[in-house]
């Protein structure tokens, strides 16, 4: 997982940078075909985050995950190296 906990580091390019080199080093040096990230339906940064990465939404788990006696959607993302 990726956090920025601190909202005045937020939109500066830091988790897009974390998840570039991530996944630069999953393809070249481990050699990985694809990797994933599971995202909660509601959470629209992070989503649009990784879909401008590259990542693209395969399959929706719903109602995977429960809070505050609710039950929310997860989102399935994929990158394939190419």
């Amino acid at each position: 997982g990726i956090v920025i906990l601190n909202q005045a580091e937020r939109n500066k390019g830091i988790g897009a940078e974390a998840i570039t080199l991530l996944t630069e080093y999953l393809f070249e040096a481990l050699g990985l075909r694809q990797v994933y990230a599971n995202i909660l339906e509601d959470n629209l940064a992070s989503l649009h985050l990784f879909q401008k990465l590259g990542f693209q939404q395969v399959g929706v788990k719903k109602d995977w995950v429960r809070f505050k006696n609710a039950f929310k959607n997860e989102i399935l993302l994929q990158k394939i190296n190419s």
